[in-house]
């Protein structure tokens, strides 16, 4: 695979000022237009397929791996800030999972969370990766979690050399999750739930902000709500939220997994009104063998809302600092 370099913020800026101008070489979606600043961003990336859908991903750097799973409902673009730096130091893999971002949006799909898992190893094979430092926000990780048990079982098909979590309701009896999320866990209120989500676009800048404490531009916030919404992601969301069931059903295997996993590092925002500091401190209680780490003053996407003390952390867990 051709690695390229990723563009540092100001380069972006530059091409979103040069979009309009410049055809892109990799097509938007079929059937919408990218704004300038998302065709700017998809630039800097690239596709693969897997199992006949399309996965956007990010390739740059040389050195160790890094592989970089993002959160619910965002995509690899939360990271975009925090790749720079550590691209200095390794070889930087970051991609949208099925369902989200700039990739396909599929109808037919489960999106259990071990299937986004199956995907993640297919991805990592297909760039040719045997070994990576696994990092992973929200939905991700309890993806991770799944890799790390598989790591533990013997069942992975690449090796992890050290793992690193930031806020992610792994300990989802204990999150303070969206209305419409809760709804969406329940037969008699699922209907209800999904009216609800395919109606709240327009609320969502204004939840973006409440729960990131104001801490992201307005551009920032735009992006993400554009990417939500490209390929009718709305609709997905209720099909999405099988994650919660998920992590009551599988919890066994992937906290225990948590308390197993060697070495590890939990870095939590202290202030996240959803995967609130209870999680944290509690998996950090559960794993005695991690380090543990909280940042004050930062909200629900500490890898976009703080990225310079993010990459700080991340090559302090990977041991590239």
């Amino acid at each position: 695979m051709n690695r390229r370099h990723f563009l540092t913020a100001a380069t972006l800026a530059l091409g979103i000022a040069l979009a309009p101008v410049f055809s892109s070489t990799v097509q938007a979606g079929e059937h919408e237009t990218l704004s300038p600043a998302a065709q700017a961003w998809e630039e800097t990336g690239q596709y693969m397929t897997i199992d006949g859908h399309r996965i956007f991903y990010h390739d740059v750097g040389e050195g160790p791996v890094i592989l970089l799973l993002h959160g619910h409902p965002s995509s690899s673009y939360d990271w975009s800030e925090v790749v720079p730096t550590l691209q200095e130091k390794a070889r930087v893999i970051s991609f949208d999972h099925l369902g989200w971002g700039l990739s396909d949006k599929p109808v037919r799909f489960g999106y259990s969370l071990m299937q986004l898992a199956d995907i993640t190893e297919k991805v990592v094979a297909e760039l040719g990766v045997t070994e990576a430092h696994v990092v992973s926000h929200d939905i991700s990780t309890s993806v991770h979690t799944e890799l790390m048990a598989r790591h533990l079982e013997g069942s992975l098909s690449f090796t992890i050399a050290s793992n690193m979590l930031l806020n992610g309701s792994i300990l989802q009896w204990v999150s303070n999750e969206p209305d419409e999320q809760n709804l969406a866990q329940h037969n008699e209120t699922l209907f209800e739930a999904m009216r609800q989500m395919e109606a709240m676009g327009p609320k969502l800048p204004d939840t973006l902000k409440a729960i990131t404490l104001g801490n992201l531009s307005d551009d920032r916030i735009a992006m993400m709500v554009e990417l939500l919404l490209r390929e009718d992601g709305l609709k997905r969301l209720a099909a999405q939220g099988i994650y919660m069931r998920d992590r009551y059903v599988h919890s066994e295997r992937w906290v225990g997994a948590i308390e197993k996993i060697s070495p590890l590092r939990i870095v939590w925002a202290s202030d996240d009104p959803v995967a609130n500091i209870a999680i944290g401190r509690e998996l950090a209680q559960r794993a005695q063998q991690a380090s543990y780490l909280e940042i004050k003053g930062i909200g629900h996407f500490p890898n976009a809302e703080a990225p310079d003390e993010v990459a700080k952390q991340i090559l302090i867990a990977t041991g590239l600092n």
